[in-house]
């Protein structure tokens, strides 16, 4: 099924706010006709009136621009609930056609850079009903260095790829977009626990899977003394290194601590939280309970 109108809007809408993040002068209606002309429509006034308005089931869209060296940049676009696992493939097979196999080809740089939007105040957003048809939602402040996840960032993934002499051959972005059912909301589309996405990407366009990714993250301590500790981690919840426990501190205090930490991995906010994420998880299953994040 295809997208529906409301959808590629959305679209348009992250592609406009991210290229911003990553530095780049954009225009909403340059997005609009390109996803347009990437679904088969002559111009966008042909793609809105084509389109449904919506559509009844969930679906993704995931969008890719491929950048090779002495080649025009290519953007890929392909929709449905398999779109963010299938459009490594399409990449792969693209870069084949060229000439140009990644088989056994390395990364040199992988990350979600940080939204611009994180400079402003952002907000844990905490919903609750205490009765039938009553919803009300609590808005908790969080602290600019706070790493936890927001699937409302949509910065798309920033890889850069070398061969096997260690030259740079090709940098992909990636945007990877979920989309319910009857929902105007798009949320970012993060992969499985068991397969993060940096080993899905990797592995399907080279060959290859690599180790997972490494950052420090912050959970409760056994010491009463001491509440929380650093600990480095892998992105799938395995504890690599117990680092050192903090005492009690403010809350800005314990974040910039740990953004200390994570900065000598060249790590983003987004990045951080997406490798920590679930070894918070195990940790507050094993707690019992809720962790400091």
């Amino acid at each position: 099924m295809c997208l529906s109108r409301k959808q590629v809007l959305e679209l348009a809408k992250i592609l406009h706010s991210t290229t911003k993040a990553l530095g780049q002068s954009s225009k909403l209606s340059t997005h609009q006709e390109k996803l347009s002309h990437l679904l088969g429509y002559r111009h966008w006034n042909a793609a809105s009136a084509g389109l449904p308005e919506t559509i009844p089931e969930e679906t993704a869209a995931a969008i890719a621009l491929l950048e090779v060296p002495g080649q025009t940049p290519m953007t890929f676009l392909a929709h449905g609930r398999a779109a963010p696992w299938k459009m490594p493939l399409v990449v792969r097979d693209y870069l084949i056609a060229q000439s140009l196999d990644p088989d056994g080809f390395g990364v040199t740089s992988y990350t979600r850079p940080t939204p611009v939007l994180a400079q402003k105040p952002r907000f844990l957003t905490i919903g609750f009903s205490r009765a039938v048809d009553e919803h009300t939602e609590y808005r908790e402040p969080l602290d600019p260095n706070d790493i936890s996840y927001c699937h409302h960032n949509h910065t798309p993934i920033v890889v850069t790829f070398a061969d096997h002499t260690g030259r740079f051959s090709f940098k992909l972005t990636l945007w990877l977009v979920t989309f319910s059912a009857l929902s105007d909301s798009p949320i970012y589309f993060n992969g499985a626990s068991h397969k993060p996405m940096y080993n899905s990407i990797v592995e399907t366009v080279t060959g290859v899977e690599p180790f997972n990714r490494k950052g420090y993250c912050l959970v409760n301590s056994d010491d009463a003394r001491n509440p929380h500790a650093v600990i480095k981690c892998d992105e799938q919840g395995r504890e690599i290194e117990h680092i050192r426990n903090l005492p009690p501190l403010p809350e800005r205090e314990l974040w910039a601590e740990l953004k200390t930490y994570n900065n000598q991995l060249n790590l983003s906010l987004t990045d951080a939280a997406e490798i920590t994420q679930s070894t918070v998880y195990m940790y507050a299953e094993y707690a019992g309970g809720e962790t400091f994040d």
